[in-house]
């Protein structure tokens, strides 16, 4: 009995060291679940044998050889003691008997790597020493050999058990999992639905991979609750954070559905492959059930635990989901408490398989979703093509080892808080909430902690200051500078998604009540004032015409991208004007917005019914100033005038009044017919409005005019540094010489409008205006008709600006006005928009071209550009801010 003991005791020892030396060095599969279950099993079964073999040994040892307990074999017993206590220690906790601790693991781990060489050294002196000579040695070393073989035949029958637990046939879908996606996979295991090239054509273009090239039941990369039970601390971080909600918010789940009906099943797993990369790796993007308007629910966990903490590597060209997944092993026990009681027991293997800290910890992980590769590049991107938060950040200060604000993206975006969790060291965890800059998305989901970890980031990151002004720089005005500094973000503010989100400083100068200037005010529809001081980018496609519903695949530049560089800083000038006033106090209040998504996109996603999304407001100051204390130079009594300007005005006003109908035009109210459905798509759709009397002048202001309204108001000519603007530029307030007559460029948008209103009471005409009088009550194609050749004209055939105006009197429309067709570029004063097609359909989600509130329409189409194709219903943008071969005509409506 004795000796069966014995040497069950021996087989539990030699079975504990070599499944715990294989659970250390071998990987986290189904076979080192069995293994530890076995581990754990033999620990309890044989611990009483176990010790019954070791006092028996001890005993024998000493009635032998007393002399035998020397250093090793004391060395021996501690270890096995310390062993054998911090086991049953590791097994309390992962019961929950109390709370379970990384030191005792450790603890066993650390003693248990110690033991085996010892227990071996101790083994093999003690046959050295063996009385009897070599044959009893022989004889004893003999007994080892069945205890040998019952752990190797154990241990290899776990092994063998889990190869087959791994490659059984069997379940053929899992609960939730469309109907159509299990039909596909009815022969899958139940880590996998498909392998090999298929898995690949479910998955390509988007680079993200998975290991052995196989498509994943989404319940492999899910179950992020069961996290839960052991990191609770993270888990609430992460329930609240957007990585969660990566897939599963408003915003995100309508721009995918639209991508993927404007450009296809493939195309839309660029999208997924970073928001919703559970489904796209069970095969849910797939064309062959998934049609073109077919919603299909995502996943809700995003990104979800196990899909970050199963990559194990980043590849090139880096981005756009350029990540591989190594699928974690399935529980062979399910999901129930004897799971969660190995996950627990095994802290060594769980830890090693979910945290890789050569690429976990590294920026370059994150750079695999936070930098956008455009879908659809067929080379290598550019570093100018490159876009987001990880090539923003390489280009700063922050990425450089040796910068002493070196700092990854995990410093910023990871940082440490206090949490009581198995994770923790020294009582810290990595925060999973991410914070980022969506604090709207915090806000409307009511999670408090989220929505304030994420506004001090934004308020920490960014600082904003109201400049009191030294010095006056124009009369009867005082300019106040607003600055935004980009002090510790560590890429661009704003970053991201800026062509459908908006940051802007709001600026009220005066009371509330009645301001002396106002600028970055929202309207009754939500939408940003034009003219604020905003940072955001414009994308453009082919046509260069802006793509607003973040639409990646129709890009090919960018229009303009404004926005403030790590470590800089951005300034916005206001001129508050004060009239007559110079003494008394001035109130100013500024405050930096932000909203992760502009109106035009919120009314497309909610389907045009007037919600909108929270706006965070980052900073906010108010200041006093004391006009008493700065030397301030009133407001001239009346502008500066000469004799040209003074009979120019009273011409003009005499023109209001119908006196002169030579120089501007009478266009009778009624009906107008606006759009083409044969034009570009932004000419549609066509409809009939009613438009009211107004006059309109019969041609482009000219040089010459434009000049007089300069020398009124002390101001100079137009310039723009371009090599084709040099013949046109002015030289302070004179135009260049022999181009009286020719149509005034060169102009801004604010620029023109500002001449109309010199001119007195009047303005830059609307499109509808304007079309209306080139169109006539008939509504022709063209001004002067329905035939392209009835307008010929080879006096100014291949110009970019005619010579002067009223060169082809052929092109007139009905009502006379000219040069409406082969002039030049014309302002309007309406935005360029697309055309409402409310009237059509109550869903305006079906509009097919829409453009950015920073550009106005301009009408009208010069010498170089003309054709059949260019009627009196084309139009185009431009930017109001910039200066281009753009001219302007005004109107004035009809007094009543």
């Amino acid at each position: 009995m004795n000796r069966t003991l014995t040497e069950l005791g021996l087989f539990s020892g030699f079975f504990l060291l070599a499944s715990g030396l294989y659970l250390w060095l071998g990987p986290a599969n189904a076979s080192a679940q069995l293994l530890q279950l076995l581990h754990v099993g033999v620990g309890l079964l044989l611990l009483v044998p176990m010790v019954v073999a070791v006092i028996s040994h001890i005993q024998l040892r000493l009635r032998a050889r007393p002399e035998s307990m020397d250093a090793m074999a004391w060395l021996c017993g501690a270890l096995l003691l310390i062993v054998g206590l911090s086991g049953l220690a590791v097994f309390a906790g992962g019961l929950r008997w109390y709370g379970a601790s990384n030191q005792v693991a450790l603890v066993h781990l650390v003693a248990g790597l110690a033991l085996a060489p010892v227990i071996g050294l101790h083994i093999l002196l003690a046959l050295r020493k063996q009385t009897g000579g070599t044959r009893k040695a022989e004889y004893q070393g003999r007994r080892y050999l069945p205890v040998l073989a019952g752990t190797v035949a154990l241990v290899g029958l776990a092994l063998a058990g889990g190869a087959w637990l791994e490659g059984r046939p069997g379940v053929t879908s899992v609960p939730g999992e469309n109907s159509e996606t299990a039909s596909r996979t009815n022969t899958a295991t139940p880590t996998t639905l498909a392998s090999g090239p298929e898995a690949g054509a479910l998955v390509e273009p988007a680079p993200v991979r998975v290991k052995g090239e196989q498509l994943l039941h989404r319940s492999v990369l899910s179950g992020s609750a069961d996290c839960q039970s052991c990191h609770p601390a993270i888990y609430e971080q992460w329930s609240e954070s957007m990585h969660r909600h990566a897939a599963n918010d408003e915003h995100v789940v309508t721009g995918i559905q639209w991508f993927r009906r404007d450009n296809g099943v493939e195309a839309a797993r660029f999208c997924v492959a970073c928001h919703d990369p559970i489904s796209l790796l069970a095969g849910d993007f797939d064309p062959e059930h998934l049609g073109s308007n077919e919603a299909l629910a995502p996943s809700d966990e995003g990104i979800s635990c196990r899909v970050c903490h199963s990559i194990d590597s980043v590849q090139e060209p880096l981005g756009s989901g350029s990540f591989r997944i190594d699928p974690p092993a399935q529980a062979v026990f399910g999901d129930g408490r004897l799971a969660d009681a190995m996950v627990r027991m095994d802290g060594r293997g769980h830890a090693a398989s979910m945290l890789r800290p050569g690429v976990h910890e590294t920026a370059r992980f994150c750079g695999a979703c936070h930098q956008q590769v455009l879908p659809g590049a067929s080379k290598p991107p550019k570093p100018s093509d490159l876009d987001h938060q990880y090539p923003e950040w390489l280009a700063s200060h922050y990425s450089d080892p040796d910068s002493e604000q070196f700092a990854t993206c995990q410093d910023c975006h990871m940082p440490l808080v206090d949490a009581a969790d198995p994770a923790a060291k020294n009582g810290k965890v990595r925060s999973h909430r991410f914070p980022g800059a969506n604090h709207a998305h915090a806000v409307k989901m009511g999670y408090q902690e989220q929505a304030e970890a994420t506004l001090a980031l934004l308020r920490d990151g960014v600082a904003m200051t109201i400049l009191v002004p030294e010095q006056q720089d124009k009369a009867g005005h005082i300019v106040i500078n607003v600055r935004v500094e980009n002090r510790k973000v560590g890429h661009n503010f704003p970053s991201g998604t800026t062509d459908i989100s908006e940051a802007w400083i709001e600026f009220t100068a005066g009371p509330p009540e009645a301001p002396r200037l106002q600028s970055g005010m929202l309207d009754e529809d939500h939408y940003l004032d034009p003219a604020a001081h905003s940072w955001r980018k414009v994308l453009v496609d082919r046509r260069n015409l802006p793509v607003d519903l973040h639409n990646l695949a129709a890009v090919e530049g960018k229009l303009f991208d404004k926005h403030i560089k790590a470590g800089e800083s951005d300034t916005a000038r206001y001129e508050v004007p004060l009239g007559y006033r110079t003494t008394g106090t001035l109130e100013l209040r500024a405050r930096l917005r932000l909203r992760k998504a502009n109106q035009r996109w919120n009314d497309w996603l909610f389907n045009f019914d007037g919600r909108t999304v929270p706006i965070t407001d980052v900073h906010e100051q108010s200041l006093s100033i004391d006009l008493s204390n700065l030397a301030l130079t009133p407001a001239p009594i009346e502008p500066k005038q000469n004799e040209d300007s003074a009979r120019l005005q009273s011409d003009h006003a005499a023109l209001a009044e119908g006196a002169d109908q030579a120089t501007m035009v009478r266009i009778p109210g009624g009906t107008a017919r606006i759009g083409s459905e044969d034009g570009e798509p932004d000419e549609r759709p066509a409809r009939t409005i009613e438009v009211a009397t107004f006059l309109m002048d019969r041609y482009p202001v000219t040089n010459a005019e434009y000049r007089e309204y300069l020398v009124a108001m002390s101001q100079t000519g137009p310039v723009l540094k371009l090599p084709w603007a040099d013949k046109y530029n002015w030289t302070g307030m004179n135009y260049p010489e022999g181009t009286g007559e020719q149509p005034a460029i060169l102009m801004t948008q604010d620029e023109a409008a500002g001449y109309c209103a010199w001119r007195g009471s009047m303005r830059l005409p609307t499109e509808a205006e304007w079309e209306k009088a080139a169109r006539g009550p008939g509504g022709w194609r063209y001004p002067w008709g329905e035939s392209w050749r009835d307008g010929d004209c080879l006096a100014v055939s291949g110009m970019d600006v005619p010579d002067r105006v009223g060169m082809c009197s052929n092109r007139r429309s009905i009502y006379g006005i000219g040069d409406l067709v082969g002039g030049v570029f014309e302002w309007t004063s309406d935005p360029y928009y697309a055309y409402d097609r409310t009237f059509l359909h109550s869903n305006a989600n079906e509009w097919l071209v829409t453009f950015d509130p920073l550009m106005f329409t301009v009408r009208g189409v010069p010498p170089n550009q003309e054709g059949p194709a260019t009627t009196a219903s084309t139009r185009s943008g431009q930017n109001g801010y910039q200066r281009g071969r753009v001219g302007f005509r005004c109107v004035q409506p009809e007094a009543s």
